[in-house]
Formats: C-alpha cells, sequence, structure tokens
C-alpha cells in the first residue's frame, strides 16, 4: 500500500529522491575523507589561508613538468642515474646524480624554452606565503607523477604525467597526514 501512495504523489517522490541523493553525496564525501570531520573543521576553520591557488599558475606548471618530463624521457635509466629531486632555476632544471658527492653530483640542464624565467618566477606563487615554498623548491620526479614539494606546510601539489587520478599515491598520504583533498 505504501508503493502506491508514494506513487500518486510525485511530491513525496520526489523528496525521497532528492534526499536520497543528498544522502549518497554526503556519505560518498564521508568516504573520501576517511570520516575525519574534525580535522576538515579545523581545516576549514584554520588553514584555509593555507590553500593551494593551482589555477592562474597552471601554465607555469605545465611548463616545468614538460620540461622535467623531457629530460627524464631522453635520459635512458634515468631513475638508476639520478636522484627522484630537483630544482628549477631561470637557467634550468638541476638534477643530481647518484653515487657521487657534493657538488660533483650536480647535473644543470640549460633550457631556452621561451617563457621558462617566468615560469620559475612565478609557479611557486600558487602555495601560501607560510609554506616558504620558493622558486627552487624540492620537485620530486617519479615516471607517473610530480610532486612539488614545499618547506614548511602539508600541502604538496601533485602533476600526474597522464592526467589521471592515482589512488595508490594518495591512499599513502593517508599514513602521513590526518586530512588528505
Amino acid at each position: 500500500m505504501l508503493r502506491f501512495s508514494l506513487l500518486k504523489k510525485p511530491k513525496s517522490l520526489l523528496i525521497i529522491v532528492i534526499a536520497g541523493a543528498m544522502l549518497f553525496q554526503s556519505l560518498g564525501y564521508l568516504i573520501s575523507i576517511h570520516f575525519k570531520i574534525g580535522y576538515f573543521i579545523e581545516h576549514v576553520l584554520f588553514s584555509w589561508r593555507d590553500t593551494i591557488n593551482f589555477t592562474p599558475y597552471k601554465k607555469e606548471y605545465e611548463l616545468i613538468v614538460e620540461q622535467a618530463y623531457l629530460f627524464v624521457d631522453n635520459q635512458p635509466s634515468f631513475f638508476e642515474k639520478f636522484a627522484r629531486e630537483c630544482s628549477a632555476t631561470e637557467h634550468g632544471l638541476i638534477f643530481y646524480k647518484r653515487d657521487l658527492k657534493y657538488p660533483e653530483s650536480v647535473y644543470h640542464q640549460d633550457i631556452e624554452e621561451l617563457g621558462w624565467p617566468e615560469a620559475v618566477q612565478n609557479h611557486y606563487r600558487a602555495f601560501p606565503t607560510s609554506s616558504k615554498y620558493s622558486s627552487e623548491g624540492s620537485i620530486h620526479i617519479s615516471s607517473d607523477y610530480i610532486i612539488f614539494n614545499p618547506h614548511l606546510t602539508a600541502g604538496k601539489l601533485v602533476y600526474s604525467k597522464d592526467g589521471k587520478y592515482h589512488k595508490e599515491l594518495i591512499d599513502s598520504y593517508w599514513t602521513e597526514y590526518n586530512l588528505v583533498y
């Protein structure tokens, strides 16, 4: 009987559908933050100024990522020869050779791409000033993604090579940090 009465009242059915959709969305969000509501509220209340503002600097990041992978892809056995960390300077990228001591380990890849100096000078502005990320900040390279890693904040910018979401990387952050989004 209840089923027939709901079908006869379209408003009741609409309310149930909307409530179900809202419940589904809320549950999906809670699952995505591992039900750590307290940490999320703390983040919203106290860390709003530490948000990474990626959009205005997207072209700068794309140029840095493009040049980094161009070097990586043109180096046979890159990950065996070089450390996974590099830095961006106005003149190019600095890589570090494995098994050599500083300063012999430093390998400077000059980049003469149009807009390179400006990209390096501006890309770090995506991070909040409290992060102390500089134009020569730490850049971590893997075969699937590049991580821009500021010094004084847990916020990281992950740029995947294939443009896809890498669940294993994001899940690994849940072991290090209370909130990942």
